[in-house]
């Protein structure tokens, strides 16, 4: 808020990057839009943008799903618009590029005085990267080694990402994202009997051979329901049993603890939550930091390679 039209453009920079608080515009908030005090930063920094001599050739905001029907968008786009952008807005998610967790976000890529550009800059919400890569700009993907990123190509050791629907075979299963840690490193991370009392119904759980996972949010690790996925450590046909017994029992039966136990049902560490976000190995958090704070962190976060993509794809 303290920012001035003046301040920016004494650093005349190439490229404002924006990811503006989501709560006013989420599925589970007031849906406050304009109203709600912590949209008022993004619409200070549009009148900024409006009143700077020197315009950023690029502008790229990330956002939740909810936020591209909003009137804050309205007034971005608008803003856009009338200082001679053109842009582009997506709906993707990492299940889209071969990344076995779900995190479905809005972003905008805008360009100053339209100029070239490897995406088709038309005013068309997309919910796909890989259809609106011109045709003309295929060679310059095959020539940088970024056609096997971002079309469909071999899979390869490590994770495979492209930027439209992957098919089951193209994805990388969660195992790739794990911690190699032996059993009692995890056992902080079990979850707790109150939980398996209460909860066995809404968990979503995943193993280690599955192709996708919940988002993760700030409340992973201290609200259940929707917050994120949880994962067991046995056979298939172990937790199927399992789950066909708990459900026979009545709510809340006794016996539900000690059955769910045998599945060693645990949360995703830190790590892993950062390791599906795409957060490079060196990546480390400061070490005061409390697991709780570490979830919060994540859940407010971006997937990584997702937004790379964009951006490669912007400033090309």
């Amino acid at each position: 808020m303290s920012l001035s039209s003046k301040e920016i453009d004494n650093l005349k920079p190439d490229l404002i990057t924006m990811s503006p608080p989501c709560q006013p515009f989420t599925r589970q908030g007031l849906k406050q839009d304009c109203e709600d005090v912590r949209t008022q930063p993004l619409l200070h920094i549009l009148q900024v943008i409006s009143d700077l001599e020197y315009k950023p050739y690029y502008i790229f905001l990330e956002n939740v799903k909810g936020f591209e029907t909003s009137r804050a968008k309205e007034k971005l786009v608008s803003t856009l618009q009338s200082c001679g952008y053109k842009f582009k807005e997506f709906l993707l998610t990492p299940t889209q590029f071969g990344i076995p967790n779900s995190r479905l976000r809005y972003y905008l890529l805008a360009k100053f005085r339209f100029g070239t550009s490897c995406v088709n800059m038309t005013q068309e919400l997309t919910t796909s990267l890989r259809c609106e890569i011109k045709k003309e700009d295929m060679l310059f993907f095959k020539n940088s080694g970024l056609d096997s990123e971002i079309d469909s190509s071999n899979t390869a050791e490590g994770v495979v990402c492209r930027g439209g629907n992957t098919t089951d075979d193209e994805k990388t299963p969660l195992s790739f994202y794990l911690e190699n840690k032996p059993d009692l490193y995890f056992q902080d991370y079990l979850l707790p009997d109150k939980v398996l009392l209460k909860f066995p119904m809404i968990l979503d759980i995943v193993d280690r051979r599955s192709l996708q996972s919940c988002c993760f949010t700030k409340g992973y690790g201290h609200y259940v329901q929707g917050t994120g996925s949880v994962i067991h450590a046995v056979s298939h046909d172990k937790f199927i049993e399992v789950y066909k017994t708990v459900s026979l029992l009545n709510k809340e039966h006794p016996q539900t603890v000690e059955l769910l136990k045998q599945l060693k049902l645990r949360y995703f560490t830190p790590r892993e939550v950062a390791n599906l976000l795409h957060f490079p190995s060196m990546f480390s958090f400061p070490s005061h930091l409390k697991k709780k704070q570490l979830y919060q962190i994540l859940g407010n976060s971006i997937n990584v390679y997702v937004v790379c993509e964009l951006l490669k794809l912007l400033l090309q």
